[in-house]
């Protein structure tokens, strides 16, 4: 259910009614010819002694064609917007001596339910540590549908080179206003230790003098 109920007051043959409306979001399991059952609301009512009964109002059937989903070899992730941030806790290629960066990539799906996010990646490195964060998922409402929110975290620390590069990410999406698919690519990120933490670099011994030689 999106939002809170909408009620207001019409006029029928002369007498005043009382309607509300109720913006639902549904997500249909396989494709076909489907229809969406009626949605019974129960209430409570007086008559005219001022005596309390129940009234059962239902809203009519409705019978819609559902188009199949195209082909995929990954994971299926239909959304009407995405918005996909990548924010670190300080810069990842200034880091002091033994420190850490925190990465978190914040992945915004309007119109899709929590569960239909990808899963957490594996951020890959080949000399990197890194450490995962459990995963948090979280969803508001909104007029256009349900803002699925995912936050995928990850402690990094530079390997023995101080030095590390880290693998890009991606997913694929379909568009569900273009009909389209597309895939989003999180770039490959450096992460290093400060120039001033390094060590200086131990100067090289001079070369021996060289003897003169007759040639």
């Amino acid at each position: 259910q999106l939002g809170q109920d909408h009620w207001y007051e019409t006029q029928i043959r002369g007498k005043k009614v009382k309607n509300f409306k109720r913006r639902m979001a549904l997500f249909p399991e396989q494709a076909g010819e489907l229809t969406i059952a009626p949605f019974v609301h129960h209430v409570t009512l007086t008559d005219e002694g001022d005596d309390w009964f129940d009234h059962d109002v239902q809203s009519e059937p409705l019978t819609i064609n559902v188009e199949p989903a195209p082909q995929t070899v990954g994971w299926w992730f239909p959304v009407k917007r995405l918005q996909v941030s990548d924010d670190w806790s300080n810069a990842p290629d200034q880091l002091q001596e033994g420190a850490g960066v925190l990465r978190v990539i914040r992945i915004t799906a309007v119109g899709a339910s929590p569960d239909m996010i990808p899963p957490m990646p594996d951020l890959t490195s080949p000399s990197a540590m890194i450490f995962p964060h459990p995963e948090q998922r979280l969803v508001e409402l909104s007029p256009h549908g349900p803002v699925s929110i995912a936050f995928w975290r990850w402690t990094i620390k530079p390997g023995r080179s101080r030095s590390a590069i880290l693998e890009p990410l991606s997913f694929d999406y379909f568009d569900t206003t273009t009909r389209q698919a597309h895939t989003a690519t999180i770039s490959a990120q450096r992460v290093a230790m400060e120039q001033t933490e390094l060590p200086e670099p131990t100067s090289a011994p001079a070369p021996a003098p060289q003897r003169p030689s007759l040639m």
